[in-house]
């Protein structure tokens, strides 16, 4: 445990410990403040007594802190994010593609087996313009209308 935690842990340690036997002394109110307090003075004094005697607090702070490898290593995760993010777009595209031509190939032949239909029995067709609505006529009445 490092000795900035150590102190921490004790400090808080002793807030806890002066509030719950003030609470059980049954103090006033000012009194509670100011015992708790004491108590937790005493825990911090004490972890600072133990650090001094029981931890090396100077071999912790040794540590060294390369940025060159670490900008290195973000450019190299940043990097491979881009080529995945490419090759996604890239297979979501190729998926688009396939969606659209299928599509497109059932439009086709929609149209075009109404127009073959239309050849084969006479009849004319009229599509809305929103594709909602088909009128199918016969051609020999248009025809009859025509002549008269």
């Amino acid at each position: 445990m490092r000795a900035d935690n150590f102190v921490g842990f004790l400090t808080a340690l002793g807030f806890f410990v002066g509030v719950i036997f003030c609470i059980m002394a049954g103090y006033e109110p000012l009194e509670l403040v100011a015992y708790t307090c004491v108590i937790a003075l005493i825990f911090f004094l004490g972890s600072h007594i133990a650090i001094m005697n029981y931890v090396d607090a100077s071999s912790g702070s040794k540590i060294y802190f390369d940025k060159e490898k670490y900008e290195e290593i973000n450019e190299f995760l940043i990097e491979e994010l881009f080529a995945r993010e490419r090759r996604m777009d890239a297979m979501m595209q190729v998926k688009r593609d396939k969606l659209l031509s299928k599509k497109l190939l059932a439009t086709f032949v929609k149209t075009a087996s109404r127009k073959m239909a239309a050849l084969f029995f006479g009849l004319s067709i009229r599509i809305s313009p929103f594709n909602k609505i088909v009128q199918i006529t016969l051609s020999y009445t248009n025809n009859r209308r025509k002549k008269q």
